[in-house]
């Protein structure tokens, strides 16, 4: 997994692997500047800030970290209670009360094994909306078995303002903001 910084002046690459850390590399020396670590198993998303001053990471270890990237160290870790895939920061202009998102703050995403959207504030490290998958069959799966429903990624759409999901089935679904309707399947 990599992802460049979104400020172009500071020309980093931000990479994660297996080894539950994020490295962080001086494009211009093509040197590791730094680890981040906080995570204890796979690290699957990376999302910046618009300003470009934090990072949220999350991984299947059930979490999400929250980096102030000023001094490279976790602001706050968040319990999310399932295996994250995808999370996505939610852009900070426009409104979205109706996902419970109230006043200015860092808000995001998550996707993960049990197939719900979760919205959630950073500040506080709460849930506050939450949206199931479309019906989806009820099927019992042997130990170790992938849930059909589980969410395997998590994309923005920012120009239509939609969030895409890929489910364990391969089925995508695309959510229009800002209350997070399903609109095609």
């Amino acid at each position: 997994l990599v992802e460049f910084h979104p400020d172009i002046s500071r020309l980093q690459l931000f990479s994660s692997s297996v080894d539950c850390g994020i490295r962080i590399w001086d494009l211009q020396t093509s040197k590791c500047i730094c680890i981040l670590e906080s995570h204890y198993s796979a690290i699957t998303s990376l999302a910046f800030s618009p300003d470009g001053q934090t990072l949220i990471s999350s991984g299947r270890d059930k979490i999400c970290s929250v980096w102030d990237l000023n001094n490279n160290a976790v602001k706050r870790t968040v319990p999310v209670y399932e295996a994250v895939e995808g999370v996505v920061i939610l852009p900070g202009k426009s409104d979205y009360s109706e996902m419970g998102v109230k006043g200015d703050g860092l808000h995001f995403v998550t996707a993960g094994s049990k197939g719900v959207l979760r919205v959630w504030d950073s500040k506080l490290a709460r849930c506050v909306f939450t949206q199931t998958l479309p019906d989806a069959p009820d099927l019992n799966t042997e130990d170790g078995d992938l849930d059909p429903r589980s969410l395997m990624h998590l994309l923005p759409m920012p120009q239509s303002n939609r969030l895409v999901t890929v489910t364990a089935e391969h089925n995508i679904l695309i959510y229009q903001m800002p209350d997070l309707t399903v609109q095609q399947q």
